[in-house]
């Protein structure tokens, strides 16, 4: 099929819309940086543009995804790229898939498959599982929000929330960075979205349909 590169070593795809700058890995099938192109750090007219990923080892990238209790695979699995080419450029109202697929030793097939929108900010991500063995398989899937975080990404106001945010029973919960590090919060099936919130933005997971 004309259409797929294969892929064994790392490799990047680099994607530019109108509204961003971004670039997946195909370790992991993760998302390493995100820059916005209407958005700069300071007022300066040459100012840089805010990242609000922006990571160069891809064990740090976010989005990851791990199969656990039955589904083995690692969330640092080398994934082909099912595409005509590592560079992407979407304008207007445009629309493009970027598939990357990874099979297991024992014949699990997983595609990741991102949808992305030149007008939106919003990344599509399905997940798709497929049993190539023999015997039946049965386990769990695991996405993250992955976020770097140092003393130096503390908010310098005081009155500055950093931290996780969930909207769960019709109202959003709030835990800061630092009580995260001393418990990390979990939540049932009557969580709508969650993610990461910083002095200007969130990174948020939201599910296509509400879980069951």
């Amino acid at each position: 099929d004309q259409h797929y590169q294969i892929t064994l070593f790392q490799l990047d795809v680099l994607v530019e819309t109108d509204l961003y700058t971004a670039v997946f890995t195909n370790v992991g099938a993760r998302l390493k940086s995100i820059r916005l192109k209407n958005y700069a750090l300071t007022a300066d007219s040459d100012s840089p543009r805010v990242s609000v990923v922006n990571v160069d080892n891809p064990r740090s990238a976010t989005l990851r995804l791990e199969g656990r209790n039955g589904l083995q695979f690692d969330s640092e699995a080398v994934y082909k790229i099912i595409s005509s080419s590592t560079a992407v450029s979407l304008s207007g109202q445009e629309q493009q898939q970027l598939v990357f697929r990874h099979t297991s030793s024992d014949g699990l097939v997983v595609d990741k498959i991102f949808l992305l929108d030149a007008a939106s900010y919003a990344i599509g991500l399905d997940v798709k599982i497929d049993n190539g063995s023999v015997k039946p398989l049965q386990g769990v899937l695991e996405l993250s929000l992955v976020k770097q975080w140092t003393d130096a990404d503390k908010p310098s106001e005081s009155m500055v929330f950093a931290g996780t945010a969930t909207y769960i029973n019709e109202s959003v919960e709030q835990v800061e960075v630092d009580d995260i590090v001393k418990e990390s919060p979990s939540y049932g099936s009557n969580a709508i979205w969650t993610g990461f919130e910083d002095k200007y933005f969130m990174s948020v997971l939201v599910p296509h349909d509400p879980f069951d």
